[in-house]
């Protein structure tokens, strides 16, 4: 397209040369009259060159060659943030819990050991009344082991079932903090994006306005254009310079934060592929969604499991209320040796070998109303857990009716957006005519070089804005993982 205003504008400039050189020839135009259908001729070559500069620009926006995609920055960044890999770790340790309640139903064995050497010294009377120092020595070595197996501990029973419960929190609670941050990069990544488009959309603006600025000062030069077109133009560009410095800064700022969660900083982040269109996408019906948040919704699974673990913390406790029976099995070794000194004589052992066998039966009578107050606490404990839930689920259907009509009313969004471009592409083309007729100045030519880039800036953003409400959706349907980041990467320019 670009290649072909050129020619023709080229081709007319040649016309308009040879045609005026012929009339020259035959005397019908003088020298100055040439001059300034020359300069017009000239101004018209440099408006077609201008508007091809602004009409020819791709309407979406092309990626650095440095630029990396979704998935890989995300897997960057699963390996960089620390503070996931310490919510893994906290599963981690929560998983175990588990296997500490299972313990409580299995046997426990004991073994243990004594062992104790010692000597006395102690006077004695004899036969004819003297006293008689007396020596002994003595040794004592006792082993035994035991086992004990519960057969009806409700204690126990509940905390097995109270391990699995908060083994399956710690689980939920990972997936949480791991869709969350899913969520988090996505923002991110569409942050930068949206500075990334501003960034490069004011970059045309800047040299659009540099070439409307070079036109104007030959304009006045040629006579055709006064010293405020050229003030106009001048301004134009040292504004869009100026926000073009503050939007490199926000880029900046942006691309920093992204580094935050990948450990690494790029320069860029690929941008939309032409072929992503929001008015194409369709998503489930709103039942449908609903239904979703409400069965894979992480927020509200985790409070469903939070909630059985606090019914089966008040069973427990209601446990504390009931008998115990242990079937116990004891087997001990002893061995005692005596030694008396030379006047007793003699060396005495004594040796001794059990085996028990027991039924240990416990019944709480009293603790001082502990019990009752640890039953009135887990009660309202797990009340507490369901109205945490019924919370979490109104907030989350809420929140997928607020999405569902965003997403709609970003598609309405596009379409007007992409109107928009259209019209002032045709009004940039009149306007740039109509200077090269004098039927307009260049105060008219900037304007609608600025609303230009405006609409091309906001169709960008609606669709990059479209991505971050959808993204919010699949967080409240429990779909916000890896699957969904690949789907949004083949949508990404040379991600496909």
């Amino acid at each position: 397209m670009q290649a072909t205003s050129v020619m023709k504008a080229a081709e007319c400039l040649e016309a308009v040369l040879f045609r005026e050189g012929s009339r020259v020839t035959a005397g019908v135009l003088d020298g100055n009259t040439l001059k300034t259908l020359l300069l017009t001729a000239f101004f018209r070559l440099m408006a077609v060159l201008v508007l091809t500069a602004l009409l020819g620009l791709p309407m979406r926006l092309v990626a650095s060659p440095t630029t990396l995609g979704l998935v890989s920055l995300y897997r960057l960044a699963l390996e960089h943030d620390a503070s996931l890999a310490a919510a893994r770790h906290r599963r981690d340790a929560g998983l175990e819990a588990r296997a500490q309640g299972r313990a409580g139903l299995l046997p426990e064995f004991r073994l243990s050991g004594e062992y104790a050497r010692g000597r006395e010294w102690a006077g004695r009377p004899g036969p004819s009344g003297e006293v008689v120092q007396a020596q002994q020595g003595f040794t004592n070595a006792r082993y035994q082991a035991s086992l004990t197996q519960p057969l009806f501990r409700l204690d126990a029973w509940y905390g097995y079932r109270e391990g699995r419960a908060g083994a399956r929190v710690a689980q939920l609670e990972f997936e949480q903090r791991l869709q969350r941050f899913n969520g988090e990069f996505l923002e991110a990544y569409l942050e930068a994006m949206g500075a990334q488009v501003t960034v490069r959309t004011l970059d045309s603006r800047v040299e659009a306005a540099l070439a409307q600025a070079h036109q104007a000062s030959a304009r006045l030069q040629a006579g055709l254009a006064s010293r405020l077109d050229v003030s106009e133009a001048r301004a134009e560009l040292k504004t869009a310079e100026l926000e073009l410095v503050r939007a490199r800064s926000a880029e900046h700022a942006a691309l920093q934060a992204l580094a935050g969660l990948t450990g690494h900083f790029h320069p860029g982040v690929a941008a939309l592929a032409d072929r992503f269109d929001p008015r194409q996408h369709t998503h489930p019906p709103l039942d449908r969604l609903l239904e979703a948040g409400r069965l894979r919704n992480k927020r509200v699974r985790l409070l469903e499991a939070a909630t059985e673990r606090a019914r089966l913390q008040r069973k427990a406790v209601m446990a504390d209320f009931a008998p115990s029976l242990d079937l116990t099995l004891t087997a001990s070794h002893e061995q005692n040796a005596l030694e008396g000194n030379a006047a007793r004589g003699g060396l005495r052992d004594n040796q001794t070998e059990s085996v028990v066998v027991g039924i240990q039966f416990s019944m709480p009578l009293f603790s001082g109303g502990h019990s009752v107050s640890a039953y009135r606490q887990a009660r309202a404990e797990q009340e507490e857990a369901h109205e945490k839930r019924r919370e979490a689920l109104t907030d989350a259907r809420e929140t997928i009716r607020v999405n569902v009509r965003n997403l709609h009313s970003l598609r309405q969004a596009v379409s007007a957006a992409e109107v928009s471009v259209a019209t002032e592409e045709e009004r940039v083309l009149a306007t740039e005519q109509a200077l090269a007729s004098g039927i307009r100045d260049t105060v008219d030519v900037l304007r609608a070089q600025r609303s230009l880039y405006g609409a091309r800036r906001e169709y960008e953003q609606a669709r990059i804005d479209y991505l971050a409400v959808l993204g919010r959706l699949h967080q409240q349907t429990g779909t916000m993982n890896r699957a969904f980041l690949q789907k949004v990467n083949g949508w990404l320019q040379g991600e496909a």
